[in-house]
This record gives structure tokens, sequence and C-alpha cells, in this order.
């Protein structure tokens, strides 16, 4: 019986769980994983905190699209010819925001400074860290939860980039 009850709890939670962290974009994210080396998981847990996957969200300060591009940084990584069409388009989106990640995570030192580059903007924490200040770290720490989870509900669908290399 109480195996019984635990198997129905444990139905329940993965039941909450997949309606709270739903993905799509499955293809579009596995495609920017492969092009960038980034765990697919880490890119939705992104999208997640960014936009809730919702492809036409727009921030107050101007973000766009899934990965919550500002319009000065998209136009920036445009000119790298990361993308040939819109960067409002989904998939075109999820590849800048994940190339921009990349290259946040390559010029800091670890995946969670990367991540506060990411929301924050690199300028302001590369300022922060030279100035011995600190400075919150729940975005980092929440995006980071979120891709222990989608790794956990999704693994299966995502990209396995050790197979890879």
């Amino acid at each position: 019986m109480v195996l019984f009850v635990v198997l129905i709890l444990l139905f329940l939670l993965l039941h909450v769980l997949y309606r709270l962290f739903p993905i799509d974009y499955i293809a579009e994210i596995n495609s920017a994983s492969r092009t960038n080396t980034l765990d697919p998981a880490l890119i939705a847990a992104v999208i997640k905190a960014e936009s809730s996957f919702d492809e036409k969200a727009v921030s107050s300060p101007g973000a766009f699209g899934l990965m919550q591009l500002m319009p000065d940084t998209a136009e920036w990584l445009y000119t790298k010819n990361i993308i040939k069409g819109n960067w409002r388009e989904p998939a075109e989106n999820i590849m800048m925001g994940s190339y921009y990640l990349k290259s946040l995570m390559a010029r800091f030192e670890d995946t969670e400074t990367a991540l506060n580059g990411y929301h924050k903007g690199p300028n302001k924490i590369q300022r922060m860290i030279k100035n011995n200040e600190t400075f919150d770290k729940t975005y980092s720490e929440r995006v980071m939860l979120f891709q222990i989870v989608y790794d956990l509900l999704y693994s299966d669908y995502f990209v396995d980039l050790q197979t890879m290399n």
C-alpha cells in the first residue's frame, strides 16, 4: 500500500513538473546546442527563465523573443553572420542567444557569472567584478535549477554532446 501511494505521489509530481516546465522548439534547441557546444538543457532553462517559451515576449527594456535579446545585442550578433534570417524568429533567436551565452561563458570563468552577464549585461557584471562588488545571483541560480529539471525531464529529447566529440 505504501509503495502504491509513493508511486501515485511520484506520478503527480512528474505531472506537475511537466506542466510547469513545458518545452517547445526542441529541434531548434538541439541545433543551437550542436553549433555552440552548449548543454541543450541549459538553453531550454535560459528560455524558460527569460520568456517562458513565449516567442513574442518583450521586456520593458525592449528585449525580444525566446531568449530575450536586446536589439543592440542582436544587431551586434547579426554582424557576426550567425544567422541568415530575422533574429526575431524563434530558430534564429535561439541560435543567436545561444551563441551570445557561449561567448559570455568564454569571457567569464564560470557558468554562473556568464548567466548573470547574460541577464544583467556583461559590462555591468565585469565592472562589479573589477570593483569587488557582489551581485545578486538569484537569476543564475534559478536558471541552473531549471537546467537540472529540464535535463531530468527531457534528456532523451536532447542531443548528446558527449557522442559528438
